[in-house]
C-alpha cells in the first residue's frame, strides 16, 4: 500500500538502531567470538544504510517543499519512538556498552543525520577490505579504539 519508499525507510530506522545497538554490544563484552560477530553485522549494516540511502535519493529525486518536510518529520519521530521502545527492552546492554539514555539518543539522531545527508547527495563510498586506509565503516559504528579488557 505504502510502496518501496516506506519500506526503505522503515527498514532505515531498524538498521541505523542496530549499529548504534551493535556498537554498544561490541563495546559490552569480552568474548572475542561475540566481538567478531558484531563486526561482521555492523559490516552488513554499513553496506544496507548506503544502499537504502541511495536507493531513497533516486525514488525521491526532485521533491520539494511542505509535504516532503513533513514526511521527513514523519519518519524523525518514527526514528525517536523506535528509539526509546529500543533503550527500554536492552538498557542493560546499553549502559553496559556505555550508552545511557541520552548518549545512545545522540548516537542515533547523529547516524539518522548521516544517512540523511547520503540521501540529500553526499559522497557514497563504501570502502572494501582491499582499500587504502579503510579501518573499517564510519558513522555511529566506527571500530572501537584499541582497549585492553581484563575479566577479573
Amino acid at each position: 500500500m505504502l510502496g518501496l519508499e516506506h519500506t526503505l525507510r522503515v527498514l532505515l530506522v531498524a538498521e541505523v538502531t542496530a549499529a548504534v545497538y551493535y556498537r554498544a554490544l561490541y563495546q559490552a563484552t569480552f568474548s572475542g567470538l561475540l566481538q567478531q560477530i558484531c563486526r561482521r553485522i555492523l559490516l552488513d549494516e554499513a553496506v544496507h544504510l548506503e544502499f537504502q540511502a541511495l536507493a531513497l535519493r533516486t525514488l525521491a529525486a526532485g521533491r520539494r517543499g511542505p509535504a516532503e518536510w513533513l514526511r521527513r518529520q514523519a519518519y524523525r519521530g518514527l526514528m525517536a519512538g523506535a528509539t526509546l521502545v529500543v533503550y527500554a527492552s536492552c538498557r542493560r546492554t546499553l549502559r553496559a556498552g556505555g550508552f545511557g539514555l541520552l548518549s545512545f539518543a545522540e548516537a542515533i539522531a547523529a547516524e539518522w543525520r548521516r544517512v540523511e545527508q547520503l540521501q540529500r547527495g553526499a559522497l557514497v563510498a563504501v570502502a572494501g577490505p582491499g582499500a587504502a586506509g579503510a579501518a573499517g565503516p564510519v558513522g555511529a559504528w566506527q571500530w572501537p579504539g584499541a582497549q585492553v579488557r581484563a575479566a577479573s
